[in-house]
């Protein structure tokens, strides 16, 4: 009786244990699970992220190339005006070297008529 009753007891604790570890695999499942899930959500995002970072990389690629074909223009265009500013310097001294060669032809024509005037 005392054999039947330990038995029982036993049966009764090994039931009890074994209740208590599947309700431990089951939660450590649980969290298995749910870790899963946040590993595929992270994956997801991390390729996500790293898809965003090659647009940006090919962005900042592009307008580099940009920046850099601009630059040159912008030297060309410098170097254009750079000309065009000697050029128009050279126009204003022959411009006024003929102003003065002018001058000096209407000074030389009046002296010439004050010179020859009937009245003398």
């Amino acid at each position: 009786d005392q054999l039947k009753s330990s038995e029982k007891r036993a049966t009764a604790l090994v039931e009890k244990k074994t209740a208590q570890f599947l309700q431990g695999q089951k939660e450590v499942q649980d969290q298995l699970t749910k870790a899963q899930a946040e590993n595929l959500t992270l994956t997801q995002s991390q390729k996500t992220l790293q898809t965003k970072i090659h647009e940006l990389e090919k962005q900042l690629t592009d307008i580099k190339h940009e920046n850099l074909t601009l630059t040159k223009e912008n030297q060309s265009t410098k170097a254009y005006l750079s000309t065009l500013e000697t050029e128009i310097g050279t126009l204003k001294s022959d411009q006024d070297a003929a102003k003065n060669q002018l001058r000096q032809k209407i000074a030389a024509k009046k002296a010439m008529e004050g010179q020859i005037s009937p009245t003398s």
